[in-house]
Parts: structure tokens; C-alpha cells; sequence
């Protein structure tokens, strides 16, 4: 993996870190509406796409014919588009259950 990539996955999980570890635990379990996921839900769904990620890169990886960069600008240009909701698939929608910020950050440090 690239230097520009590794540092900027390092930055933006400080930066949740950060930002996680400033929630109480009845504010991190507080939905703004009935629609809407709670910032513990928001960090759940994180790991869980963290953990899926992972997975991904470290399983076996088949050879393609294309540059590897070349689908990175508009992957970037689509999970970054505030006005673009999109619906979580199964696998990374995140549990009913109550959330403990300190358990969260833990499990996001691991």
C-alpha cells in the first residue's frame, strides 16, 4: 500500500477517535430521528466496514487488467457526497443494540 494512503487511513482514525471519545454515553446512543443512526450506531458501522475491508485486502487478490487507481477518484467523489444517502448493505448495518463509546474506540484501536 502506498505511503499517501496508509497516512491518510492513520489521520482520518485519529480524527473519529478524536471526535468519538468527546460522547457521553447517552449523547452516543441518541438518534436525531426516528430515520437516523446514533453516533454509536455511526461507529459501529464503521468497524464493521473496517473489519469487512480488511478482509477484503487480506485475502487472495486476482490480477486485474485495469490501473488500480482508476476507479479511486469516483469512489472517493460517491462516499464523500453528503446529498448522495445510500442504503447500508446487511452485512454492515449496525446492531439495535445500546453502544458503549469506550468499548467502541477499543474495538476500533484493535
Amino acid at each position: 500500500m502506498n505511503e499517501a494512503f496508509t497516512r491518510a487511513v492513520r489521520e482520518n482514525t485519529d480524527s473519529l477517535l478524536k471526535q468519538l471519545s468527546r460522547f457521553d454515553y447517552p449523547e452516543f446512543n441518541h438518534k436525531p430521528s426516528a430515520a437516523g443512526w446514533s453516533a454509536g450506531e455511526i461507529a459501529e458501522h464503521i468497524l464493521l466496514f473496517d473489519i469487512r475491508l480488511n478482509s477484503i485486502l487480506s485475502g487472495a487478490m486476482d490480477h486485474e487488467e485495469r490501473d488500480p487507481q482508476e476507479k479511486i477518484e469516483e469512489m472517493v467523489r460517491q462516499m464523500t457526497d453528503l446529498e448522495n444517502k445510500m442504503v447500508a448493505p446487511a452485512f454492515l448495518v449496525p446492531s439495535t443494540a445500546t453502544k458503549n463509546p469506550e468499548a467502541l474506540i477499543n474495538k476500533i484501536i484493535a
